[in-house]
């Protein structure tokens, strides 16, 4: 008498529900922070004996010939800085609470 071994059956695998998609906020571009200053406006910034120029636009910036999504991303390439704040190193923001004072 030879013994088979009975094969489980595979149980159906519940696919995962794809994450809910806002349909409005898909359709509808980002908004601009109000705290930038208008689409064309030039903004400068001398670091280190050097003068960075670089343009808003409606939804992003121009630096160096590039696009940009953020002044912080800008901000880190300019200065090679793992950490800092872009409308901060651009003086547009200003200094957390507190931290005026610091040395």
């Amino acid at each position: 008498m030879s013994k088979t071994k009975k094969q489980k059956s595979a149980k159906p695998v519940a696919a995962k529900k794809p994450a809910p998609v806002n349909k409005s906020a898909a359709a509808a571009p980002t908004e601009r922070d109000t705290g930038l200053p208008a689409p064309g406006t030039t903004i400068e910034r001398l670091y280190k004996e050097k003068t960075y120029r670089v343009e808003v636009l409606e939804h992003g910036f121009r630096f160096d010939g590039r696009e940009w999504r953020s002044l912080t991303a800008i901000a880190k390439e300019i200065t090679k800085a793992p950490a800092i704040s872009g409308p901060r190193f651009f003086g547009l923001a200003k200094p957390a609470a507190g931290k005026e004072n610091a040395k």
